[in-house]
């Protein structure tokens, strides 16, 4: 826990970085890669979306799942999100921060800070809330496309019912 609060304060803490606006271009093609890799991939198993969005040497860093590169991500994907009768779904709470990283002056990728929530769907049940969570991510630009290239996911607590 100490390391990942290390590197967010790194990473955003002791730079000059600043906030995106909530209308400016970064932060709304991160909010739609966002969209896409959680609503799509996630949600609803579009592993076509997840594909175009996991960068080559993609790193999950979970709190709970340990580390996985590209081909356990979607391992873990196939196996436990999209592969029992449990269906978890994500849904982010509030809004998020956005803040752009850049080489010489330019822009080469974002480190986007937030908060989420997981509901479990039991054999079409309605859903019910289980997690919450924090997360990092940090997207890369490769190609025009937006491509998530580290994920910390941290801080999952369990909600009573």
């Amino acid at each position: 826990m100490k390391t990942i609060k290390l590197i967010i304060f790194l990473l955003i803490g002791t730079s000059s970085l600043a906030q995106e606006s909530k209308t400016s271009y970064l932060y709304l093609a991160v909010k739609s890669a966002d969209s896409l890799l959680f609503e799509r991939g996630f949600n609803h198993c579009d592993f076509a979306a997840l594909e175009k969005l996991a960068h080559q040497d993609l790193q999950f860093l979970h709190d709970q799942a340990g580390m996985q590169d590209r081909k356990a991500f979607f391992e873990a994907v196939r196996n436990n999100i999209c592969g029992s009768g449990n269906k978890p779904t994500r849904q982010q709470i509030g809004e998020f921060s956005v803040y752009p990283l850049y080489d010489n002056g330019k822009l080469y990728g974002a480190i986007q800070i937030g908060d989420h929530e997981f509901f479990n769907s039991e054999n079409g049940q309605k859903p019910r809330q289980t997690t919450v969570a924090k997360f990092v991510h940090t997207w890369l630009l490769v190609g025009g496309q937006w491509q998530l290239y580290r994920v910390l996911s941290y801080d999952h607590q369990s909600v009573e019912h």
